[in-house]
């Protein structure tokens, strides 16, 4: 089984890694057409799940996706995620 492991950061925030700890998780990866893999995140930060998507775009450029598996909720919910949730990644060299 594959899983993805890791650690993010933006401009905004603090860079170093040493110092982070691991912000999110998934399960198995699935691939749906050789060129995009999907699979369960989980946010370890806010303490939930949701369904990423990676998707590569060639020119060294990928896009992430990430949704809430959440289904209808009554009362409050945070339908946010501690990582971003639609961005194009480039490889720089």
């Amino acid at each position: 089984m594959q899983r993805l492991n890791g650690k993010h950061c933006s401009k905004i925030t603090d860079c170093n890694f040493e110092n982070k700890k691991v912000s999110l998780n998934s399960g198995s990866i699935r691939y749906k057409d050789g060129i995009t893999a999907e699979f369960i995140f989980s946010d370890q930060e806010k303490n939930k799940l949701g369904t990423a998507k990676l998707k590569l775009m060639g020119n060294n450029k990928a896009k992430w996706t990430l949704k809430n598996r959440e289904g209808i909720r009554v009362g409050s919910f945070d339908y946010s995620f501690s990582v971003p949730t639609d961005i194009i990644l480039t490889k720089v060299e």
